[in-house]
């Protein structure tokens, strides 16, 4: 077979790879002659020189496998064997009664499902992978081919999806306009290869400097336990109606300096942001991500949290991420307080709150009825923020204290205030 080629059938719903072949130069009747009997001279007939062609496949590194045969004459064959968003190569040889020719090219095709709608009948474009939701997966796929051309071997236009004959940042933004879409039309899918990944982590770690409402603050975002990371993606979840999402910043990628190795925003919703990038593979160093927030509300106890994250390594295999960060997050104070202790009256414990608008030096104290004090609490500089202290009756030598009314002061700079509770037994 003199020219061969392997393509994602057009305009299907996926699970089709065609090919395409030149006839062998056999692929014909050939002359055939033959010694006659003794005193006769010699006989020819024709017989076909080519009986069919064999059709064989491999996924990565593995050995090649029969797949399929087309019959002497033909130029085509359609695999409707394989699953969506998996590379094949493809191999074809001419076979006769006797023997069989080597295959002289390797072709290599995925099939993507190029014809497929949403639930209300509107078209997906960007569903590469073998499940029915556009992800993380998805845009692993879409990375592989970025930035080949219709001059390249691999370029299938199914990632041409803003076509102009490039697989570029055009496509990419309708990539990411169509990014969480689903169809409910099934297809063959295949569980995601097990990665290197299987045990690594990403941590969410927020300023110890609080921000003042209005102001921005910044959420680290940080990846260990990896073995080898190629791709990542992430999703992080907010309470919309206290924080808006500002942007990502990395001043240092860890996939490097390539096209998509730069941390980007692939999908935003109300209360969601998907982060993701695709580089050069690496085996160490710091994610350096950070995502920033703007406060709308003041804040005491907000919490943000990793809703979904996959890695892709160099091995083309995907793994979720094993554990998912959260952190808790505040807005300053806007001024000193004390809050009431609850419960109140109490038995046997209580909860003490303040807040400190500025950093300062604490004494947080209870005393009794005769001015006695009975207890510190807190004796030390703390930074601004709220606290929570709880007390449980008892004195500094960890002695009950009896029934009674007692007070609890804070001196906090130049921030004094004093609030009466009841212990009642």
């Amino acid at each position: 077979v003199a020219f061969l080629r392997a393509v994602d059938s057009p305009s299907d719903a996926g699970s089709s790879i065609t090919l395409m072949w030149s006839k062998s130069e056999s692929d014909r009747m050939l002359p055939r002659f033959a010694a006659g009997a003794v005193g006769h001279g010699t006989v020819g007939d024709q017989v076909a020189g080519v009986k069919g062609y064999n059709i064989y496949r491999k996924v990565g590194e593995g050995a090649f496998g029969l797949v399929g045969k087309a019959s002497s004459g033909e130029t085509s064959f359609t695999d409707l064997s394989a699953f969506n968003g998996i590379r094949y190569t493809y191999s074809v040889t001419p076979y006769d009664e006797d023997n069989m020719a080597t295959g002289n090219f390797e072709r290599s095709a995925m099939a993507i499902r190029n014809n497929v709608v949403d639930k209300a009948g509107k078209p997906l474009f960007g569903l590469f992978g073998a499940d029915n939701r556009i992800g993380f997966d998805d845009f692993f796929i879409f990375s592989d081919n970025f930035g080949l051309d219709a001059g390249s071997e691999h370029f299938e236009p199914a990632f041409d999806l803003s076509p102009n004959n490039k697989i570029d940042f055009d496509d990419f933004f309708v990539f990411v306009d169509n990014f969480g879409r689903s169809t409910d039309a099934s297809g063959k899918v295949v569980p995601l290869t097990a990665g290197l990944n299987s045990e690594a982590s990403l941590y969410l770690a927020a300023s110890a400097e609080l921000a003042r409402v209005g102001e921005e603050m910044a959420i680290e975002v940080d990846l260990s336990d990896f073995v080898e990371v190629k791709g990542y993606g992430f999703t992080v979840n907010y309470e919309a109606e206290n924080l808006e999402f500002v942007k990502v910043v990395s001043e240092a990628s860890l996939l490097g300096e390539t096209e998509l190795a730069e941390p980007r925003v692939i999908a935003k919703t109300e209360g969601a942001v998907s982060i993701a990038a695709y580089g050069q593979t690496v085996d160490k160093g710091q994610l350096d991500v950070n995502l920033i927030f703007r406060s709308t509300a003041d804040i005491e106890d907000g919490r943000l949290y990793v809703s979904e994250g996959q890695l892709r390594d160099g091995n083309y295999a995907v793994n979720q991420i094993a554990r998912l960060g959260e952190v808790q997050i505040q807005t300053r104070p806007e001024a000193f307080a004390l809050a009431n202790n609850y419960p109140n009256p109490f038995n046997p414990e209580t909860t003490i709150k303040y807040a400190l608008s500025d950093p300062a030096d604490v004494r947080l104290e209870i005393f009794n009825m005769l001015g006695q004090q009975v207890r510190t609490l807190v004796g030390e500089p703390q930074n601004a923020g709220r606290y929570t202290v709880k007390w449980d009756a008892t004195d500094e030598s960890g002695q009950a204290l009896s029934t009674g009314i007692y007070f609890y002061r804070i001196v906090a700079g130049d921030f004094h205030k004093v609030e009466k509770m009841l212990l009642l037994k």
